[in-house]
């Protein structure tokens, strides 16, 4: 039996990162050790009314570490650069990269359970998607983000010591409420119900396929809750001792592909207005690259032991914008 009380979370005040620590306060976690950049007002809105023990700024982390200020006894790993379209691989390295292999490393030392978060983004054009380690090899992510990432992983698997329980997971489209803050990053989710909203009409990519219908590409659109779910999950069964088999790289996502002419379709029903798409030509900068599909199999993760259901697409975007866009309420 495990008892983790200190937990530490990158990437604490952004969209994932805080709804996890809304999750864990929750269920009685309040020596809650939040690290990330302070320096953005929008996104300190997203702590309000949580029980937060310390915020560490992510360029003090390392110290406080060596120097004993803080002690974590669980690790989730969340904090990255984000910005999927770029493709110098360079503007990755440090955070993506270099941060992670000291963040474990220290978990190592300490015997401190480390999750981190990978990404949907590591498959590049694979058809397969699967989160066999044994296949990483044959993995070729396009762009910075998902390079930086896959090499993580590789480096994570190939090491001979690790943490006492290590699991990377990668999260497929995630959406839900604390995502204000990103401009420009938004979900899909919220960007069509800001659009509905604004200009009455939901603007989608079209398709340049005859077997692909305009709006008809597919992605596995997964609400915030289960992702951090999925999160709270391990954390639990290391406190309960259940160990076996577990550290690996899992996917996270809810395994139904779905259009996004479906996303929008939902966004608008819940908003209780008629349906409007305009379809735009997919840029011939990323066309070359757009995959009709992206999804992938979370078997691994249900083998596990994982059993909760995730919601629907129409039940996440349902509760996203009842609960949390109409009033702009934090989780």
């Amino acid at each position: 039996m495990n008892n983790p009380k200190s937990i530490l979370i990158t990437g604490g005040a952004g969209f994932i990162g805080s709804v996890l620590a809304g999750y864990l306060c929750n269920r009685g976690y309040t020596d809650l050790i939040i690290v990330d950049r302070f320096n953005n007002p929008a996104k300190l809105r997203n702590l309000e009314g949580k029980s937060i023990a310390q915020k560490i700024e992510s360029t003090d982390l390392f110290q406080c570490l060596e120097n004993g200020t803080i002690k974590p006894d669980f690790i989730f790993h969340l904090g990255a650069r984000i910005d999927t379209l770029k493709a110098d691989y360079s503007e990755f390295e440090n955070q993506n990269v270099s941060f992670a292999q000291r963040l474990w490393q220290y978990a190592t030392l300490n015997e401190v359970p480390f999750i981190y978060a990978s990404s949907a983004a590591t498959y590049g054009n694979e058809d397969e998607n699967s989160d066999d380690e044994k296949l990483l090899n044959t993995l070729h992510p396009m762009g910075g983000y998902g390079m930086a990432k896959h090499e993580f992983d590789l480096w994570a698997v190939s090491q001979a010591s690790k943490p006492p329980l290590w699991v990377g997971l990668k999260f497929f489209n995630v959406y839900g409420p604390n995502e204000y803050h990103k401009e420009g990053r938004y979900s899909m989710v919220y960007r069509c119900f800001r659009e509905a909203l604004n200009e009455g009409t939901v603007r989608l990519f079209g398709s340049h396929k005859t077997s692909i219908t305009d709006g008809g590409h597919m992605r596995d659109f997964i609400y915030v809750l289960d992702v951090v779910k999925v999160c709270e999950w391990f954390l639990s069964r290391w406190k309960a001792g259940k160990l076996s088999h577990l550290s690996g790289i899992y996917n996270v996502g809810t395994a139904t592909p779905r259009t996004y002419n479906d996303l929008a379709y939902s966004v608008f029903k819940s908003l209780g207005l008629k349906a409007k798409i305009t379809y735009e030509e997919i840029p011939s900068t990323i066309r070359e690259g757009y995959k009709d599909v992206i999804c992938g199999s979370i078997d691994k993760l249900r083998n596990a032991g994982y059993a909760d259901p995730m919601f629907t697409l129409e039940e996440g975007i349902g509760e996203y914008i009842e609960h949390y866009l109409k009033e702009k309420r934090f989780y």
